[in-house]
């Protein structure tokens, strides 16, 4: 009986342990949101695994779809259209303009008693910078090195892009594998601590048995939430990576 107290009093320890982080993660999530610490909001119970990835996946579509590299295209395009413009500038600039013009004056005495003027004019003019001290020179220069530049980020994004999916496709796909095993697992340690009890009801099981036995059981459920988190991290990760997340 002593032990038994000991082993509930220990269970309940750890539940108000357990209540305790559960309260201070969902006041830091509630700071996340910028929003009081105090807000209540409720934990729906998670009883199946995650299965809103696909068995397989099309890299290049992942890749298209990726934000990051979205971005990037972006920047290499915008860097491009400044290249042209600063080689624009290597050529003259022409000038047109043309408008309409109405005048006319009244005179109360004189040989004419007024004068009128009208008619359509244009103006065509050409611009050219002989020499600006090599400063095109150098902004062409410039704008070449960032385009460089740019295609390397680029491409170091890409390579860096494809080992974040395929490490976070394994580690998705390990998981959901580990999370089978450790469901088994579980289902076989409720088996060995109910066959325990049983015996400890008969007489032919002492109570560390059942302590044990019990132990058992927690740490086989342990270890599968704690798959069932490893899954669906990297569930969230891979989203990510596709750019599913924002959208």
């Amino acid at each position: 009986m002593l032990l038994a107290t000991l082993e509930v009093n220990r269970q309940k320890a750890n539940v108000l342990r357990q209540r305790e982080v559960l309260e201070s993660a969902k006041r830091q999530f509630n700071q996340l949101l910028a929003r009081d610490p105090l807000t209540p909001f409720a934990i729906p119970e998670l009883s199946t695994l995650p299965g809103t990835l696909p068995k397989t996946y099309d890299r290049s579509v992942i890749l298209s779809n990726n934000l990051r590299l979205q971005w990037l295209e972006s920047e290499k395009r915008a860097i491009a259209l400044e290249l042209a413009e600063w080689k624009a500038e290597r050529y003259p600039k022409l000038q047109l303009s043309a408008g309409y013009s109405y005048n006319k004056t009244d005179n109360q005495a004189g040989f004419l008693l007024f004068n009128r003027n009208h008619g359509w004019n244009a103006q065509l003019g050409a611009q050219w910078n002989l020499f600006d001290g090599n400063r095109l020179r150098r902004e062409i220069a410039n704008a070449r090195i960032r385009i460089l530049q740019s295609n390397i980020r680029y491409t170091g994004t890409k390579l860096e892009t494809e080992l974040q999916i395929e490490e976070a496709w394994a580690a998705y796909r390990l998981a959901i594998e580990l999370h089978r095993l450790e469901t088994e697992n579980l289902g076989i340690a409720r088996q060995h601590y109910d066959l325990t009890m049983q015996n400890y009801r008969d007489g032919a099981s002492l109570f560390l048995e059942v302590k044990e036995a019990q132990r058992q059981q927690e740490q086989a459920h342990q270890s599968l939430l704690s798959q069932w988190y490893e899954a669906k991290r990297a569930e969230i990760e891979f989203q990510r990576l596709k750019g599913e997340l924002v959208r």
